[in-house]
């Protein structure tokens, strides 16, 4: 639980502070909003990313990120550069400054990871690697929290009323490394990116399906179009699905 220090009054440094600059307010409540509960954890979070939320451009986040850091409200650990790119950075709360009044530690409870979540980042790391030579994996604590989350709510979505099956996940990131294939070897900037499993989950106000839903259903086009290939190899006859209508045959000929 985190608790403020409203004993400071308004006359403090730090509430001065904060009710001059709504935009740095605006950015403290995010990081305590997004905060777990507990004195682990933060936001894992580029500035770009932290823009589009907030409204506001990305000098201007910039510049009030490091207003709090240097107030000491909060922490920034920004991690190593990989694959070329640098990964977001982790804001967390600092909660020994005097904003925030220290709770009691309680005892963490290991949450149990499902058994699939190891053999879900192993898969992905060595598919990409297999098809495109790029190897992604979770380099530290923070990082492999957030693949982590996203296996989990991979393992819960259902698609079409379909539940999580490994076979279908196998397929999905499969499909995926050949996109990035693509944009790697042609710089095709429509080719699907995604270089985590929590980027696999993430939605926009724009897009309101995750990048999983739309890789599975477009493997799935990819699929009927390899047996119709197959098909027309056959008799030369090229064939296309029929969803319905009196004829009840699984293929028609057009």
């Amino acid at each position: 639980m985190i608790k403020i220090n409203n004993t400071l009054t308004t006359d403090h440094d730090l509430s001065r502070f904060l009710l001059k600059d709504p935009v740095s307010s605006c950015l403290l409540w995010y990081f305590i909003l997004d905060h777990p509960g507990q004195d682990e954890g933060g936001s894992l979070i580029s500035v770009q990313e932290l823009a589009e939320k907030l409204g506001f451009t990305r000098r201007v986040i910039q510049k009030r990120l490091d207003y709090l850091i240097g107030k000491g409200l909060i922490i920034a650990y920004s991690s190593e550069f990989y694959g070329g790119k640098r990964l977001p950075s982790n804001y967390s709360i600092n909660f020994n400054s005097e904003f925030f009044i220290k709770t009691a530690r309680r005892k963490t409870i290991i949450k149990e990871e499902s058994p699939d979540v190891n053999r879900m980042i192993e898969m992905f790391t060595d598919i990409n690697k297999s098809i495109h030579g790029q190897e992604y994996k979770p380099s530290s604590d923070p990082q492999r929290g957030k693949w982590v989350k996203g296996a989990e709510k991979i393992i819960k979505l259902e698609i079409d009323g379909q539940p999580f099956s490994m076979d279908v996940y196998e397929k999905v990131v499969t499909f995926l490394a050949h996109e990035m294939k693509r944009h790697i070897d042609t710089g095709d900037t429509y080719a699907m990116r995604v270089r985590d499993l929590g980027n696999l989950m993430y939605t926009t106000e724009q897009q309101t399906e995750t990048k999983y839903v739309r890789a599975y259903r477009k493997q799935k086009v990819g699929d009927t179009s390899h047996i119709t290939n197959l098909l027309k190899e056959n008799d030369g006859q090229e064939y296309t699905p029929v969803s319905g209508g009196a004829d009840n045959s699984l293929w028609a000929p057009l």
